[in-house]
């Protein structure tokens, strides 16, 4: 506990950088929404905020993590920690990190519906986002994305500025890779029907886990870097 403690300390720049990027991405959205509302004269709408304040910070936790989490392992070795104690405390503080993220996210969705009442009466909400609040999906998600930036950190430690152009490469081969996959829609739709949530979650949690793993045995004997 004492060392989780000293993780979400040293993160505390970071954690403000979360909240106001969140912040900035919510308002951002909103005013897509007057744009369209109030100017384009459309009377449906999409939570801009939220999702906007869901995707665009994750990107930026990942790759600002990839640095600060690199940076308390250093430190952390540096005063003589252990690595089987400090490890863990970093995946746990991402996952705080992430867990809290979340948490703001859910605070703004409720803003934002608020914000609907009472500035855009009459016009329809087409696609809620309170289905993705579940405990059972945010748990997930968090571990998930907990486990991608304690990957990516290890690497930028092992390999430097090189991890980059690796992370670079595999989001150029996603981008890349899903157009093609969209060409084959029945596959793709048979594929996703056979695909149960539970099925899903699973998938995902074993993912992480193996991400994780994979970390651990990358980092366990890897020097203190300046």
């Amino acid at each position: 506990m004492k060392e989780l403690k000293r993780q979400l300390y040293l993160r505390w720049d970071e954690i403000l950088v979360m909240f106001f990027s969140q912040g900035a991405f919510f308002l951002f959205g909103e005013l897509i929404l007057v744009i369209t509302v109030y100017i384009l004269g459309e009377n449906e709408l999409i939570e801009a905020g939220t999702l906007l304040a869901l995707i665009g910070p994750v990107f930026i936790m990942i790759f600002t993590g990839v640095c600060s989490v690199g940076q308390c392992f250093n430190l952390g070795i540096g005063m003589c920690d252990t690595r089987r104690r400090l490890v863990p405390a970093l995946a746990a503080g991402s996952f705080l990190q992430f867990l809290a993220f979340s948490g703001v996210a859910y605070l703004l969705h409720h803003l934002e519906l608020w914000l609907f009442r009472v500035f855009y009466k009459g016009a329809e909400n087409e696609v809620s986002l309170a289905v993705l609040f579940q405990w059972k999906y945010i748990l997930v998600a968090c571990v998930f994305m907990a486990a991608l930036q304690m990957l990516f950190s290890t690497l930028f430690l092992k390999l430097g500025r090189a991890a980059l152009w690796i992370v670079w490469g595999v989001w150029m081969a996603v981008c890349l890779g899903l157009p093609r996959l969209t060409g084959a829609p029945e596959l793709m739709k048979n594929i996703f029907l056979e695909i149960t949530e539970a099925m899903a979650l699973t998938g995902i949690s074993v993912a992480a886990v193996i991400l994780l793993l994979i970390s651990y045995l990358l980092i366990r004997r890897q020097q203190v870097t300046l």
